[in-house]
């Protein structure tokens, strides 16, 4: 039978690493759940979340010590503390920590290296 061992989706990679004025690094967000509210219950979400307005396209919202991060219409990524008693009967939230990777791009050389990345 094989045997499974936890490691590190940055295994191999040296981080932090820093190359002239960039810097990657790993950072570990904490647990994390994907949450998509059922249509016409994004009100009874945002109750949940103490108010808080659901993040617009690329937008991250602080809620206590975790953050809504958008991800696609209707979708959001809750990461840094577990989702609010009750969240599920107004939203479809599936535990996401065991295949989440962050990296932080810093530096004054960052955004030239995501220039890098994308097509003219």
């Amino acid at each position: 039978m094989a045997r499974l061992i936890a490691t590190s989706p940055f295994e191999g990679l040296s981080l932090p690493l820093a190359i002239g004025g960039a810097r990657l690094s790993a950072v570990d967000p904490g647990p994390a759940w994907s949450v998509a509210p059922f249509r016409g219950h994004e009100a009874a979400v945002s109750r949940l979340l103490g108010g808080a307005m659901l993040p617009d396209p690329g937008q991250v919202l602080a809620w206590g010590e975790g953050r809504m991060i958008w991800v696609a219409p209707g979708r959001f990524l809750l990461a840094g503390r577990p989702p609010p008693e009750g969240l599920s009967a107004h939203a479809s939230v599936v535990e996401q920590g065991d295949g989440l990777a962050v990296a932080v791009l810093e530096g004054s050389a960052a955004q030239d290296v995501l220039a890098r990345l994308r097509p003219p």
